[in-house]
């Protein structure tokens, strides 16, 4: 499943994952979340489910705020 990662509509970074309950896990559990020079929170999440070439792809999308 592809994960992102988003802060205020800007994409910090997106990664393929097949652990997705340890992803959730992690990020609502961690006491920062790091990218690149700055640290968030975990703020809320959405699943996505959509089609794509007629295949069906899921998309998990964390919303950070800063920490």
């Amino acid at each position: 499943m592809l994960v992102k990662f988003f802060h205020n509509n800007t994409q910090l970074d997106q990664f393929k994952c097949s652990d997705i309950s340890g992803i959730i896990a992690a990020a609502k559990e961690a006491d920062n979340i790091a990218f690149e020079n700055n640290c968030y929170k975990y703020e809320s999440m959405t699943l996505k489910h959509y089609h794509k070439s007629g295949e069906l792809c899921q998309e998990l999308i964390i919303y950070v705020k800063p920490s």
